[in-house]
């Protein structure tokens, strides 16, 4: 007892699977105090307790959608029925004893499906006002509903490998993936990157989300091809597993795409060999031989090695020129749909530009320019009668303003002369030469008083000179 006791005060975490460590840690309601109700039989309560039934029911509703949110079972939309209860086992309390009931509940108000009914209807809790129109329809939905409201986990939980499809993450995370794949493909450019296999197609969703599970691509391809259309799908007759996608609404999958697609499932498996070969000769060969060589072991087993990696590399060679003749068939066949998709592109637009060519006629066309040329005449007139109207004679604005600039050009002085006359005084002073050696001259006679003005003039001016 005292041992039991002590079990039950310890933290929940060390009695959980590691795995389930976040998603626990992360629903508040799952408190130490808390889980010997939650872990247990919880149904009486709905009578006598409903409040405390209700709390325990959210609690787990809330664990579920945080393990999904979380990816902890691998996957974005679907939780693993056959995997539940394990999962959720506490060494102390056991397995969960009202999951069943708690799944069963959110079954029934329609949040999640359990996969084997969504393969054979969509189900579909809410309906519109032409549904009701469609006998077909209606049929399938209530069928569907009724499957839902039988439906029991009761005896089914932790045995019969069913999956269990959130809807609302089943409509977000497939749209979200066929918004990646059109962008994708739209980059592509090339017809045959909308052409898919059901391989093929979880490869391509694979790529774009990491956490998506084998029951996550299934839901989500009967999503986009059978509920929403966007999608195209077609079964082979001959083999019941076998399935062709294309993407895009409206399409329909033709025999040209079916040999495209087998054509691209050729090169994926051919790709798979070379990456298996290649894995071979670059470690595991290598590996091989430096472990005999190290143990000394005998020339024949060294050979048989040695003669295993010839053959791998031919076969390897082989591989890539098998892989490239198809490749370069597959990049020829789009092109060849390409040069179909634009002959088509140009038809189209000749027959739309002949359809509009022929709203118009040349003679329509002259007659209209002759008449616009006959408007605007008129339209002259009538500006010019406006202005003599209003006593504005343009003749008399002519003369004022051929006067205004006669007038401007006598205002302005006459730079041009006084330049030239300060340019011939500079021209001068460069050829001016003063002898320091000679003797002063006092006489007094008219030369010497003319050149001695002459040089007091010159210098007199130089200020002004070295000025302008």
């Amino acid at each position: 007892m005292h041992l039991l006791y002590l079990c039950t005060i310890l933290s929940s975490s060390t009695y959980i699977h590691p795995s389930m460590e976040k998603p626990f840690s992360e629903v508040p309601q799952f408190k130490d105090s808390r889980l010997p109700s939650l872990y247990s039989d919880f149904s009486h309560l709905k009578e006598i307790n409903p409040e405390g039934y209700q709390a325990n029911h959210d609690a787990w509703v809330a664990l579920l959608d945080t393990s999904l949110r979380l990816h902890t079972f691998g996957s974005s939309i679907t939780l693993p029925g056959s995997k539940l209860a394990a999962a959720f086992h506490n060494k102390v309390y056991g397995e969960p004893k009202s999951l069943a009931e708690t799944l069963n509940q959110e079954i029934r108000k329609g949040t999640y499906v359990p996969l084997s009914i969504y393969k054979e209807h969509n189900v579909v809790t809410s309906r519109r006002v032409l549904d009701y129109f469609s006998p077909v329809k209606l049929a399938v939905g209530m069928w569907s509903l009724v499957k839902l409201s039988i439906y029991s986990l009761k005896q089914h939980l932790g045995v019969v490998p069913d999956a269990f499809i959130d809807r609302s993450r089943l409509v977000s995370v497939s749209t979200d993936i066929h918004t990646k794949l059109t962008l994708e493909v739209a980059q592509k450019g090339v017809i045959s990157a909308k052409l898919f296999s059901e391989q093929l197609f979880a490869d391509a969703v694979r790529r774009l989300n990491l956490h998506l599970s084998d029951e996550d691509v299934q839901a989500m391809m009967l999503y986009l091809c059978r509920d929403t259309g966007k999608i195209a799908i077609l079964r082979d007759s001959a083999d019941a597993l076998a399935v062709y996608l294309k993407l895009g609404e409206n399409e329909t999958v033709t025999e040209d795409d079916v040999a495209v697609i087998k054509l691209k499932e050729n090169i994926g498996s051919v790709a798979k060999r070379i990456a298996f070969l290649e894995e071979k000769l670059d470690r595991e060969i290598p590996g091989r031989l430096s472990q005999l060589v190290k143990s000394q072991a005998s020339e024949d087993r060294l050979k048989n090695v040695l003669i295993r990696k010839s053959a791998l590399k031919k076969a390897l060679s082989n591989s890539t020129n098998v892989h490239l003749q198809l490749v370069q068939v597959l990049d020829k066949i789009d092109e060849a749909k390409s040069n179909i998709a634009l002959m088509e592109t140009l038809q189209n637009s000749k027959s739309a530009l002949a359809l509009l060519n022929k709203q118009v006629s040349l003679d329509e066309v002259d007659t209209i320019a002759v008449e616009l040329e006959g408007e605007m005449a008129l339209t002259s007139e009538v500006s010019d009668a406006l202005m003599l109207a209003s006593g504005v004679d343009e003749e008399e604005l002519e003369n004022e303003l051929a006067q205004l600039e006669k007038d401007e050009k006598i205002s302005k002085p006459d730079t041009n002369k006084a330049e030239s006359e300060d340019e011939e005084l500079i021209d001068k002073l460069k050829h001016v030469t003063i002898d320091s050696k000679a003797p002063l001259n006092n006489s007094k006679s008219t030369d010497g008083v003319e050149a001695t003005e002459e040089k007091r003039k010159i210098h007199s001016n130089e200020p002004e000179l070295l000025n302008a």
